[in-house]
């Protein structure tokens, strides 16, 4: 009865939020799979612990910014149910404005960045190990933006849609499991996977998207 009522539920408002949950997933996926990598090169292994701190830190923040804009949601909906037939349509469209923007900065920023990204975390990591005190903070600090950067993003996102109800989060969920996975083959088993064409066809979904937030 349960996978009967659960094959009647519409996934397909799911499928663009595993999409973005996995290309931000990929993307923090590869800052931390390069600084575990950098620091092993660098025999410094008793920093890697800083790696995954900086990683839970970074989840629970994600975490704790979705739980405030659900409030954040609610509470303006039921301030005046008077006015919440025109609030709750502009509040739609407030999130959905701020996630077409960042939707398509982020698509200019990989295509410009792509190339140097691995230098530029590297470069860090490097001024990090060179500091006399606080390589620890500063690499498990590096690795909490950088997971809150993409979870503040696809919390953004969930939020533009947030009317479409619980299956944004399985599509959250799953695309998360699909960024470990990759993150896991490329930097556990070294398993290689051409990252320019993944995010060029990412880029393609990610224009899409955007052309739905527009119409929306």
């Amino acid at each position: 009865l349960l996978l009967t009522r659960f094959m009647l539920i519409d996934l397909t408002p799911a499928l663009p939020t595993f999409l973005i949950t996995l290309r931000e997933g990929v993307e923090a996926a590869l800052v931390v799979g390069i600084v575990l990598a950098y620091l092993k090169k660098a025999a410094k292994n008793h920093l890697i612990p800083w790696v995954y701190a900086g990683i839970a830190g970074g989840l629970v923040a994600s975490l704790l910014v979705g739980l405030l804009f659900i409030w954040f949601i609610l509470a303006v909906g039921s301030v005046n149910q008077v006015y919440a037939p025109v609030v709750k349509p502009l509040l739609v469209a407030g999130f959905s404005l701020a996630a077409i923007v960042m939707l398509s900065w982020m698509l200019v920023w990989m295509t410009r960045q792509a190339k140097s990204i691995k230098a530029e975390v590297e470069g860090a990591v490097d001024n990090s190990l060179s500091a006399e005190t606080g390589a620890g903070w500063t690499i498990g600090g590096l690795i909490f933006f950088a997971v809150l950067r993409e979870g503040f993003e696809t919390v953004l996102f969930l939020s533009a849609r947030y009317q479409q109800g619980w299956v944004l989060v399985l599509g959250a969920i799953a695309g998360l499991l699909a960024a470990v996975g990759i993150g896991v083959l490329l930097f556990k088993f070294g398993v290689k996977i051409n990252l320019r064409q993944f995010f060029q066809v990412m880029g393609v979904f990610l224009l899409l998207i955007v052309a739905g937030l527009v119409v929306t």
